[in-house]
C-alpha cells in the first residue's frame, strides 16, 4: 500500500515527465516548422554597370563596372528577341570584363527600342540586370 507521500512522488514525477514531453514535442514541431518554411538561400546575382547606345541600326553596350560575367551565364535581348549567338565582341573571348564592349546590328530598316541583359547563370531563372529603352 502507496503512503500519501509516495503517492505525493508520483504526481509530481508523473507533471514532470508530462512536462518534458511537451517540451520535447513543442521543440520537434518548431525545428520541422523552421526547416520546412524557411526560405532558401538567395543566390549571389552580380553587379553589372553598362554603358548601352544605339546608332541606327547598330547597338553598342560598354561594360562600365561591375563583376565580370562568363560566357554562357548571360543573354542580350535587343526588341526581345535573344541575339547573344550574335554580337561582337571585344577584349576576353571567355568573360565579359570591365572595359570589353559588345556590339549588336540589327537586321532590317527598324532601329532598336529596348536592350536588356539578362543573368541566366544561377539556374534558378532569369534576372534582368540592366535595360536601356530607345523610346521608339
Amino acid at each position: 500500500m502507496k503512503t500519501a507521500g509516495m503517492k505525493q512522488d508520483d504526481a509530481v514525477s508523473e507533471i514532470i515527465g508530462t512536462i518534458l514531453l511537451i517540451s520535447i514535442v513543442v521543440l520537434a514541431a518548431s525545428v520541422f516548422a523552421s526547416a520546412m518554411l524557411s526560405r532558401p538561400q538567395p543566390q549571389n546575382l552580380p553587379a553589372l554597370s553598362t554603358l548601352i547606345s544605339n546608332q541606327s541600326q547598330t547597338v553598342i553596350i560598354k561594360h562600365n563596372g561591375g563583376d565580370s560575367l562568363p560566357n554562357g551565364t548571360y543573354e542580350i535581348l535587343v526588341d526581345g528577341v535573344d541575339v547573344t549567338s550574335n554580337v561582337t565582341k571585344t577584349g576576353s573571348p571567355s568573360v565579359w570584363v570591365i572595359g570589353d564592349q559588345i556590339t549588336y546590328t540589327k537586321p532590317g530598316t527598324t532601329p532598336p527600342s529596348s536592350v536588356q541583359i539578362v543573368y541566366t547563370g544561377n539556374g534558378s531563372g532569369e534576372v534582368v540586370l540592366t535595360s536601356a529603352y530607345f523610346g521608339m
